[in-house]
Parts: C-alpha cells; structure tokens; sequence
C-alpha cells in the first residue's frame, strides 16, 4: 500500500513549539532516597540518561521549606538545596529549559507558620501570600543570577489545585490561587524580576477547564502561559481538551504540563506518546510533558510515597536499570524534535498514518510519522528541499523493545540521502518513525553494565559506540584511591575496602563528550568473587 506524505515548509501552523520535556521530582539525592539505597553512582546513571534524552524543557518540582526553615530566613545551602542544585545542573547540561514548580508540599517543621490553620498542612495554600510572593523572588534571584542557571524560564505554582491532593485553601480556592498568582506577579514586577521568567498556570487536571477559564477571566494579567494535565484521554478526546482551553485564553499559549499512561503497554493508536504530541503540535500547543522522569521516594512530609513503578520512565536505578517502554518512546520525542521550532502543515491522504513536521531557523528538518497497525506501508514523503540538508536518517519505536541497562535511546536504522522526496518502507506493526536531518546522538553500550566483583579483583568491560565510529575514553566517576582503577583498555580493578560499595564506570565517546555510557559495578568487601 503506498502512501504520501506532502510537507509544507511555507505553511506554519506554529511559530514555537518548545518541545517534548518531562517532570522532575528531583528528591533522589535527598536523605529519604539515601536510606533506601541510592548513592553517588546510581546519579551518574540518572545523569546519563537527561543529558542523553535531552528533554526541552523540565517541570521540576520544589518544596519552600528546602529554602526556608524559618519564615523569612533562606538558607541555600541546606541538604535538599544542594541535591536540588544537582539536578539543576544537569539539566543546564542537557540544554534543558527548566519550568520551576514554586510549592507542592508543605515539610512537617515549617507547617506552623506557612500553612493555614484549618487546612491540611502538608498541602496548604501559604497563609502568608505576600512572605509567598517575597520567597519565590528571592529563589528566582539565587538560581538565576547568584548560581547562574539561566535555563530556569518558567514559573508556576502548586499542582493540580482543582483536586483535592496538592493545595488545600480556605473558602474559593480559584479566588485564592489566582490571588497568590497576582500577588507574585507583583512582587516581582517591583523587584525588577518579572522578565525573567513567564508565568504559567493554573496546572489544572480537568475536564471542564474551568479554572483555566476562571483565571483568564479574573488572572490573566498575571499568567503568560496556561497549563493543564490529561490522563487516559484518547487522541480525539485529548484535541477536545485542548480546543476548549486554547480557543478561551488565546492569543496566549497553552501548554501541556503533564501527560502519561501507568501502564507500560497502554500507549497505542487509540492514545499515545507519538499521537498526543502530533496532536499538541498540529493544534498549536506550545510544549508537552511527560509525567514522570524517574522513580523516586518522596521527601517530608510524605516519606511513604513510592513513585516507582506506573507511570515513570525508568524506576530509581538502586531499585531496577531497565527503563520502560515509555523511556524509548519519550526520549525519541525529546531527542529529536527541536526545541523552539516551527511546526508545519504535514498532510497525509491516508487514515492510517498521522504526521507532523518541525523545522528549525537553521534550516533542520524533523518529521514524526505515527503508523497504524495492519497491512505493510510504502511512505512517499514530499516537500523536504526546505531543510538545509539531504542527509536524514530514520529512527524507529516499536513495542517490542529490548529493555535493558544502557537504556540506548532508538539508534538510526538508516541514513537516507534525498533532495525533495523519499520513500520509506513501513512494516504492518504499529510503530512511530523519526525522519530527521539532525545529527544522531552518539551513544555508548557497555557490557556489562552492571556487575559484582570482589575487593582487589578486576573486570573487563567492553563499549561499542553508537551512531559514530570512534572509540572511547575510560574513567571512573568521582575518581580517587577507593574507586579503583580501569585502563585504557576498560580492565576495571576494584579497590580494597571494607564495605560493600558502588562505583560508576564511564565511557565517553573521543569525538563527542555528550556521548557516554555508565556501568555500576558493586565491590564487595570480604566476599567471593561472583563473576569468577
């Protein structure tokens, strides 16, 4: 069955489209995680795979009383601050633009003096909204310019408020979230901060967006962008959720903060990571987040919530190191689609295949191509002399995948060299294709990526650069005389120590250093050799 696929480089359907991001509960580092098991290593493997998904934007989510242990006193070099401080690094990295959740939950020491008597204190709304609006300019100040993390662009508040989990406010709680929102937005007006960032909100989950509607009609001035949340919806449903948000607040853009399905085969045709973001592009939606990164154990005041497992991409690495399904759908959507591109008419004149298509000022070309399951496809994709480039190459999810540890993000199948046209052979699975003239990312597999050696013993590791053809430079994380020692050859010889620990082995590709791999090798002190 041949199909055609004509692309319109002259026909914007958006000007900028941030891109396909994710939400960051960046708890990891923090004494909670450190109890049940995650260390320095299990981070380089967490920090590997952000740089190498490269997601446009993150919604990382913050608790005031990391900053604030006492009202009006700020102390940014607490603990959970210097663990915050990690992720926020590596993000930069990645070239992520960071939307920051300013309030989720409220710890158990500063409840007397935030929260509002009568509430539920670990959820509450400030009660003080001016020392509120006076804490968020103060942290804006210390991230943006005294720690120099100019990715942080965004700013919203809480989560969800129309439900009853993440913020629980006296009387008309749409009346107290849209005065919070002004509240702030004129605190920073006055300190000279407001351009900064923008303003995003309500973070609604909803049917109706009826707090959407209800700030744009009592809280416009103080919201640039306007953020919902959708779960379980199909593909025609999520198009409907989208119209009654956009067609109310427009000209302003609407964004969506959170997106995801628990189970891991539940993302298909019907409702889908590739369909949702087709559908956000095509319709005019300014970015999509996925819901969640990475599993973790929530800090206090909910010590108890276990977020692995459901709908995060890969569970904590001290629990499990096989992504899910949904990594290697997300990060061929993060990786590849361009951040602040301009989406472009894609028309298909068949039902059986969905497209949209991204171009970049610098003349990059990406098509995301969603293909239904039954009879094998002959795409004919017309229009590509706009980009820069006749170089494309062609990555491919199907859900079939091998999960395992390096967590390689779908290589190029191929590298096809077209002027205007090319054509592509589609098999009857069900399937997403990304044709892109971006360059591949370069990737690293080791083997073994992870293992168990006795104290003063060695191990062999091998790597095999992807998408490039160079080999890699060997090291150890954090390197010192208790890490061991690995040559130039990947011969890795464990320390001689008395506990049990966890070392990370990298390897870094020559000629790019975004490309690396990670292995986690436990030395085990006293103990035989388990490899041998």
């Amino acid at each position: 069955m041949t199909m055609t696929i004509k692309i319109h480089p002259d026909k914007v359907l958006y000007p900028d489209f941030l891109g396909v991001g994710v939400n960051i509960i960046p708890v990891n580092l923090m004494k909670n995680n450190r109890m049940k098991g995650y260390t320095e290593a299990h981070w380089e493997m967490d920090k590997k795979r952000i740089i190498t998904m490269k997601p446009r934007v993150a919604r990382v989510w913050f608790q005031i009383d990391w900053m604030e242990p006492v009202k009006g006193r700020y102390v940014w070099d607490s603990p959970e601050m210097l663990a915050f401080y990690s992720y926020m690094s590596v993000l930069q990295e990645a070239g992520t633009e960071v939307e920051l959740n300013f309030g989720w939950k409220v710890g158990r020491e500063v409840q007397s003096w935030f929260s509002i008597p009568g509430t539920e204190g670990r959820i509450s709304a400030p009660h003080d909204l001016d020392a509120y609006a006076a804490s968020c300019s103060a942290l804006l100040h210390e991230l943006i310019i005294n720690r120099g993390y100019g990715n942080v662009k965004y700013l919203s508040f809480y989560n969800e408020p129309n439900g009853h989990w993440d913020f629980d406010a006296p009387g008309d709680q749409k009346a107290y979230y849209a005065d919070m929102l002004k509240r702030v937005h004129e605190r920073l007006k006055a300190d000279g901060r407001r351009s900064w960032v923008k303003i995003w909100g309500p973070e609604e989950v909803d049917a109706s967006g009826s707090w959407t509607h209800y700030m744009k009609d009592h809280a416009d001035e103080a919201i640039d962008e306007y953020t919902f949340h959708i779960y379980g919806g199909s593909y025609e449903g999520f198009g409907e959720q989208i119209a009654l948000r956009r067609d109310y607040v427009a000209p302003k853009p609407v964004s969506v903060t959170e997106f995801g399905w628990e189970g891991d085969d539940e993302s298909s045709w019907g409702a889908g990571f590739a369909n949702y973001v087709i559908k956000a592009a095509n319709e005019g939606i300014h970015s999509a987040l996925v819901w969640q990164l990475n599993g973790v154990w929530c800090e206090n005041p909910d010590e108890q919530i276990n977020t692995n497992g459901g709908y995060t991409l890969w569970d904590c690495p001290a629990l499990e190191l096989k992504p899910k399904k949904s990594y290697y759908a997300t990060s061929l959507l993060t990786r590849y689609i361009p951040s602040h591109s301009s989406v472009i008419v894609a028309e298909a004149d068949t039902s059986e295949v969905r497209a949209a298509a991204f171009t970049t000022d610098s003349g990059h070309m990406t098509i995301l191509l969603e293909c239904k399951e039954g009879e094998a496809k002959e795409l004919h994709l017309e229009g590509l002399g706009a980009s820069n480039s006749n170089i494309w190459s062609k990555h491919v999810y199907k859900s079939e995948i091998r999960l395992e540890g390096n967590a390689i993000i779908p290589p190029s199948e191929e590298t096809i060299h077209a002027d205007d046209s090319l054509k592509l052979h589609i098999d009857g699975e069900y399937q997403f294709v990304i044709i892109t003239t971006l360059p591949a990312q370069t990737q690293v597999e080791i083997h073994p990526v992870s293992s168990e050696i006795a104290a003063g013993q060695s191990l062999q590791l091998s790597a095999r650069v992807i998408d490039n053809n160079d080999g890699v430079v060997w090291s150890i994380a954090g390197e010192s005389e208790l890490s061991g020692h690995i040559t130039n050859e990947g011969v890795f010889t464990a320390p001689m120590v008395e506990e049990d620990c966890l070392i990370a082995v990298r390897a870094v590709s020559k000629s790019n250093n975004e490309g690396f791999g990670v292995a986690l090798i436990r030395v085990l002190a006293g103990k035989e050799d388990k490899n041998a």
